[in-house]
Formats: structure tokens, C-alpha cells, sequence
């Protein structure tokens, strides 16, 4: 190994001392450019969590307060997307498997009373 000057030295730690002051500089710079922005995974759960609360909100307007402005078609479309949405498809359908199979009731929904509705 060939030895260095301590010229050479001097000149290299110089050179270090300059690229690491641009990124520390560059670094700041990036840090305020995003400070007031969103970060994309964060405008991802705001949409995560407006169409959650659309869901509840519309299931709790058509079951306890009668809404009859929404139909049965209507919150079930609202609540699959809910659904399909955060789990996904693949996710949805291994819970939908994995529930009761006597507990699933196909075709109309049921009333509270156990009849369906028409």
C-alpha cells in the first residue's frame, strides 16, 4: 500500500468535510420541501379511513334511524367496497370463507326479527 502525504491527507479530509456538508445541506433542503406536504401513506389512510366511516355512518342511518332513503342494495354496495377495499379481494374472500357457513344468509337481508326485507 502506497503511503500518503500529509498534503494528500489534508486535501481528502477537505474534500469529506465539503461532501458532507453539501448532504447534510441537501438533506435539510429535501426535510423543508416535505415538511409541508402529506406524505402519500398518509393521504392513502385519510381515504382509508373516510370510506370506513362513509360505511358506519350509512349501515347506522339505514338501522337505527331508518333511513329509507337508502336502499338495501346501496349499503350493501357501500359496505362491500368498505370491505374489499381494506382487506382487499383476495383477503375479502379468505374471510368470507372462513366465517360460520351457517351464519351466512343468502339472498334478501334479514330484519331485525328474523324476517327479510322486501
Amino acid at each position: 500500500m502506497a503511503e500518503i502525504t500529509k498534503e494528500q491527507f489534508v486535501n481528502a479530509a477537505g474534500q469529506f468535510y465539503r461532501i458532507m456538508t453539501n448532504l447534510e445541506a441537501a438533506n435539510k433542503k429535501l426535510k423543508e420541501e416535505i415538511a409541508g406536504k402529506p406524505l402519500e401513506a398518509d393521504v392513502e389512510l385519510k381515504k382509508e379511513r373516510d370510506r370506513l366511516l362513509r360505511a358506519v355512518q350509512t349501515t347506522y342511518r339505514k338501522h337505527h334511524l331508518s333511513d329509507e332513503s337508502i336502499g338495501w342494495d346501496e349499503l350493501s354496495d357501500i359496505l362491500l367496497d368498505a370491505l374489499c377495499e381494506s382487506m382487499g379481494d383476495v383477503g375479502y374472500q379468505k374471510w368470507l370463507e372462513a366465517l360460520n357457513p351457517t351464519k351466512i344468509t343468502k339472498g334478501e337481508p334479514k330484519n331485525g326479527d328474523g324476517t327479510t326485507t322486501t
